[in-house]
């Protein structure tokens, strides 16, 4: 059974990492270039199946962080290895709040566009 993470509003972009509440109008691309560089150091992981960075349709500066993981175990076993704390420490000064939630996936079905249940 797989584990999936939400870290929701990772990326309200702010100014010399000072937290700017609902982000601040040009960082947003600093922001997606600075989480797909740090996002390298996760590639050898050998727990995570994919990481997204979803924008928000609705605030400016928003973003959510989802992983998809093997098993929570093997997300915890990251969670407390030096290498999430360099990946974490990349991506700090663009966060001003947040929420984290570990979910277990439960059923995922494919519509009539996707390509099948993953």
């Amino acid at each position: 059974a797989g584990v999936v993470v939400t870290d929701q509003r990772a990326g309200e972009a702010g100014q010399d990492g000072e937290p700017v509440q609902g982000g601040v109008p040009g960082m947003e691309q600093q922001f997606e270039r600075a989480w797909l560089e740090a996002d390298a150091d996760l590639a050898d992981e050998p727990a995570s199946l994919n990481r997204s960075l979803l924008r928000s349709a609705t605030e400016d500066g928003v973003y959510f962080i989802v992983s998809d993981w093997v098993n929570e175990a093997g997300f915890r076993a990251f969670e407390g290895s030096p290498t999430h704390l360099v990946h974490r420490a990349k991506l700090h000064p663009f966060r001003s709040s947040g929420s984290f939630t570990a979910m277990h996936l439960v059923h995922n079905v494919a519509g009539a566009a996707g390509d099948g249940p993953r």
